[in-house]
């Protein structure tokens, strides 16, 4: 028993020795500041660009929005126009077979 003792005595130092000479790994790994740049440019690039689409697209929403109002109101006088059409066409129809000249309106 005495001689593993010893042996494991021997042996010990020699793997002290052995993780000595090993360089001491650092775990974290550093960011450099060309890095930083880096990201920081790439962030303000995809935030400038993120802005430039909510911008083009609240244009469009206001575009759309002036189109459907000036549809709706080129509706209404269509009516309105198609309804006064009626009216002077009954008119007419009216006028004619009472041998009444044209221009004269019944109401």
């Amino acid at each position: 028993m005495s001689q593993l003792a010893r042996q494991w005595e021997v042996r010990e130092p020699y793997r002290k020795q052995q993780q000595m000479e090993q360089p001491a790994i650092s775990p974290r790994r550093k960011i450099t500041k060309g890095e930083k740049w880096l990201w920081a440019l790439g962030i303000g690039i995809l935030f400038m660009l993120s802005v430039v689409i909510v911008s083009k697209q609240a244009e469009i929403y206001l575009t759309n929005r002036d189109i459907s109002h000036v549809q709706s109101q080129i509706e209404k006088v269509a009516d309105d126009n198609k309804k006064r059409m009626c009216k002077r066409h009954n008119s007419w129809t009216r006028s004619g077979s009472l041998n009444m000249p044209k221009n004269m309106a019944i109401p």
